[in-house]
């Protein structure tokens, strides 16, 4: 197998099942030259750039679908603008103000972008709830959950960050939601 634009005695030096230290080792003695490596870099960085898009796009038309089904769970509005929807009921330890609880999450705008998952990193969070450890629509979105309940939650702006955004991945005045489940609770 080749990459486009790159011969098939060039490629063989390469991807020959080196190891990468071999393939450095190579190019430091010259038996590969610079420019070469350089090529297969950059259509590799293309060729993953657009991989990721499509990942992108595929993670983004599988939210909207689920937003679409979802219309059918029963969804609870608050007082404060916040809305939710219970995806899981739990039947663990009930989550108390000023207790920690653990939680996995998944983020995302109405358009259906996502912005942060705990799941990607394979690390959930530890927060104490009800101490502004975390924006406002999680402390009220979660204080009724039990341990192994899962939750949607639909946060307007002023419950999340308001007329700012934040870090550049959410705009000023964005409604987010929230896929959050909880893991345990501090006893």
């Amino acid at each position: 197998m080749t990459l486009p634009g790159i011969g098939e005695e060039e490629a063989g030096k390469i991807i020959d099942g080196r190891p990468y230290s071999e393939k450095t080792e190579l190019l430091r003695k010259k038996i590969l030259p610079s420019s070469l490596l350089y090529r297969i870099i950059d259509k590799l960085t293309i060729n993953f750039k657009a991989f990721n898009e499509v990942g992108k796009a595929k993670e983004k038309e599988t939210f909207l679908a689920e937003m679409r089904s979802s219309k059918t769970i029963r969804t609870v509005k608050t007082a404060s603008g916040l809305s939710y929807q219970d995806l899981k009921a739990g039947h663990g330890a009930k989550v108390v103000n000023g207790k920690k609880v653990r939680v996995q999450y998944t983020g995302w705008l109405q358009d259906g972008t996502k912005f942060d998952s705990s799941l990607d990193r394979n690390k959930p969070i530890t927060f104490t709830l009800g101490k502004g450890e975390v924006i406002r629509g999680w402390d009220e979105g979660i204080q009724t959950m039990r341990a192994g309940g899962k939750r949607r939650l639909i946060i307007p702006p002023v419950l999340a960050y308001g007329d700012k955004g934040s870090g550049g991945k959410i705009p000023p005045k964005a409604t987010l939601v929230f896929d959050v489940e909880v893991l345990d609770v501090e006893p």
